[in-house]
């Protein structure tokens, strides 16, 4: 017979407590594990957001470091970059600006695969016919016209308001490469140098910024601009080239005044987000640095207490603009007769004087058709190239 005190169970009592201490071990469990869940994806997010925030600031910090830099003749993609030369005699026959005159052929045999003999031309640019610069041989003119395509050797129109002189074929030709002044366009395009609404601290804040130069680095000129949208809460970035060879002309939107499509740079900005450019001094208004101020939230809110919470990031990071900082640099300390050598002229004579840009640039009788089509862009075109809208 077998003892029944052996085989008893728990007690209801028992159970319970134990249930209770179960219950409570679990939901303490239960509530450290969603908690760090919470945390981890608070972090996640947080760093992803982070790392937008980056890769936006990365790419304008390359771009407008660029703003102002002019395109190089020589083509760095090939070890050994030959000069361009004249490919016949040419006699440079004095005429007044903007008159056209010679139709000349450029020619280089060593401008590789992917080079044009007018690599880093565009209207209104110097370039120098024979060397050393400044001696009796040497001869400053002014591109007038390019091809919008172009086989080695290309041909190309001056004018030469200097003197007349007969130059060989195999003339080596020559440009300056120096920064052009006109990099940051703002305030808009056409605003003389001496009414800027310019105060001390010379700043002027923004939520859209347009600049040029040879933004990429291939010996090119190129359009770009940076907009911020307040109501789609988003950073735009557009790219237009400027130079008729340039083969990203093909993807330009087919509606004048072809400006390239915009693409999202960053989103979910918030608003006080904007682009402070700092500027020399009032006397000198050529931009040095560009602030940037991002305010950005992460895409999914968290429910903090019942409530939909947002992780914000807040950014701020100066960027120098070399090429028109350098230019600044250089119209302060009285090298503004170099400079004009890498502008169209201002007063309808070449080199010309005032700040960059000018309203001549923009007339038909000027032919600088990459410079209409920066205007026609920066003074009129929103970001995505559909409507008019006014600069703040």
């Amino acid at each position: 017979m077998l003892n029944a005190k052996k085989h008893k169970g728990f007690s209801l009592i028992e159970l319970l407590i134990t249930l209770g201490i179960l219950l409570i071990v679990s939901a303490v469990i239960i509530s450290a594990f969603t908690s760090s869940l919470r945390s981890l994806r608070r972090e996640t997010s947080l760093s992803r957001r982070d790392l937008d925030i980056k890769r936006a600031l990365e790419l304008m910090t390359l771009e407008i470091g660029q703003a102002g830099a002019s395109p190089d003749i020589l083509n760095p993609l090939i070890a050994n970059p030959g000069v361009t030369t004249l490919q016949n005699a040419t006699n440079t026959t004095t005429a007044n600006y903007p008159a056209t005159i010679n139709n000349i052929s450029l020619t280089n045999s060593t401008i590789g695969s992917s080079g044009l003999s007018v690599r880093g031309l565009y209207p209104g640019r110097q370039i120098i016919f024979g060397l050393p610069e400044g001696t009796s041989n040497s001869q400053a003119l002014q591109v007038v016209t390019l091809p919008t395509t172009c086989t080695n050797p290309c041909a190309i129109s001056v004018t030469n308001s200097g003197k007349s002189i007969n130059h060989p074929s195999g003339t080596t030709i020559t440009s300056p490469a120096l920064p052009l002044m006109f990099g940051v366009l703002n305030p808009p395009p056409f605003a003389s140098g001496t009414s800027l609404p310019l105060v001390d601290p010379p700043v002027k804040t923004v939520n859209r910024i347009g600049f040029i130069g040879d933004i990429l680095s291939n010996g090119r000129l190129q359009y770009i601009e940076y907009t911020y949208d307040m109501a789609t809460r988003r950073i735009y970035r557009s790219l237009t080239p400027l130079d008729p060879n340039d083969p990203d002309n093909i993807a330009l939107n087919p509606n004048a005044p072809n400006k390239a499509p915009a693409t999202v740079l960053l989103d979910d900005v918030l608003p006080g987000t904007n682009f402070t450019i700092n500027y020399y001094s009032t006397s000198v208004p050529i931009p040095v640095s560009i602030t940037l101020n991002i305010q950005a939230r992460n895409a999914v809110a968290e429910n903090r207490r019942g409530a939909a919470t947002f992780n914000i990031v807040n950014s701020r990071t100066e960027i120098v603009s070399r090429g028109t900082a350098a230019a600044a640099f250089l119209l302060a300390n009285g090298a503004e007769s170099g400079l004009r050598a890498m502008t169209p002229p201002c007063n309808g004579s070449f080199p010309g004087t005032g700040y960059p840009p000018c309203a001549g640039w923009n007339t038909m009788a000027n032919p600088w058709p990459w410079w209409n089509k920066v205007v026609s862009n920066f003074t009129a075109r929103n970001y995505n190239d559909t409507s008019d809208e006014l600069l703040p």
